[in-house]
């Protein structure tokens, strides 16, 4: 248990404060169990969680395994709109999810496509256009 907790306090330190609402642990710092207790750690623990947690890992074929955490449905949602069934995999529910990406990107080319991802989603969840209660404040 002791070692988890040092390589847990080495994650959080890697991952820094990234962009508040991804948590990215690049691989090689976390082994294989740690991941599900990690999320939830992570999650459950700091004082400003972030939106998702991601753990990178390459797998023995040289594919990126990205586990994802999260307490918004926004793992199953940055899935959904990331995996296309040929380039980029994946599967899971709303808060615990993976994806796989090709052999061919980095670390820094996933976080920054889960950036995107998340981004998108927020983009697409903002209310658009003129509201009545907007009508109503403006006296229009």
């Amino acid at each position: 248990m002791e070692k988890q907790e040092k390589r847990f306090a080495l994650a959080v330190e890697k991952m820094g404060k990234g962009s508040g609402d991804l948590a990215f642990v690049e691989p090689g710092v976390l082994e294989f169990g740690d991941v599900s207790d990690f999320g939830g750690l992570v999650l459950d623990r700091m004082a400003e969680p972030p939106l998702l947690v991601a753990v990178a890992a390459k797998r023995f074929s040289g594919e990126w395994a990205v586990s994802l955490r999260s307490r918004s449905e926004m793992a199953g949602k940055v899935v959904g709109m990331l995996r296309d069934g040929k380039k980029v995999r994946g599967g899971g529910h709303d808060d615990s999810a993976a994806l796989y990406f090709p052999p061919s990107y980095s670390p820094d080319q996933i976080r920054t496509t889960l950036q995107a991802a998340m981004r998108t989603i927020r983009d697409q969840e903002r209310p658009t256009g003129v509201t009545l209660g907007d009508l109503f404040k403006t006296g229009g």
